[in-house]
């Protein structure tokens, strides 16, 4: 079965994407390795010194591919940080990203949108991009990825938050 994407929409979210996130910088926050170190429980001070990047569009593809679960080992600011690399992927990668984009998807719909934000507070940009980046992949491509009556709801609320309409 070939699996059909709006392209143009893809490659708007890409776009998008860079403008709600492009400015985040990982600071002191856990990156990609040391998180992977910590649910694995190898030493994660020795991965930390090999999360290099600063800016999350350096996360090379592969890191990620190998981290999938770094969204749940992470800190508020290692979260933020890799929040847009995993969601870059899931776009960049439609076909060949499932493990990383389910990922990405069940962190961002695990809790409601409020509890989310209350977690990670987001800029009303990045409010509004989840919300369409979850629209995209939840509600228009959903024979795709794994869905719940119960996760459509909180892309709902995700779209309330952000003023969108469906």
């Amino acid at each position: 079965m070939a699996w059909v994407f709006d392209e143009h929409k893809r490659l708007e979210l890409l776009s998008q994407l860079e403008r709600a996130f492009g400015s985040v910088l990982k600071g002191a926050g856990i990156g990609p390795r040391e998180a992977d170190a910590m649910d694995y429980y190898t030493d994660p001070q020795a991965a930390r010194a090999r999360d290099v990047e600063q800016r999350w569009q350096e996360i090379p593809d592969p890191v990620l591919e190998s981290a999938p679960t770094a969204l749940c080992f992470t800190d508020r600011a290692g979260f933020q940080f890799l929040l847009p690399a995993f969601m870059r992927h899931g776009l960049e990668h439609p076909l060949s990203s499932s493990t990383v984009l389910d990922s990405t998807l069940f962190a961002l719909t695990r809790s409601s949108a409020s509890e989310f934000l209350r977690q990670y507070p987001l800029e009303s940009g990045q409010v509004v991009f989840v919300a369409r980046f979850l629209h995209f992949w939840m509600l228009e491509n959903r024979s795709f990825v794994c869905t719940s009556p119960a996760s459509e709801q909180v892309v709902l609320e995700w779209l309330e938050r952000a003023g969108q309409s469906l």
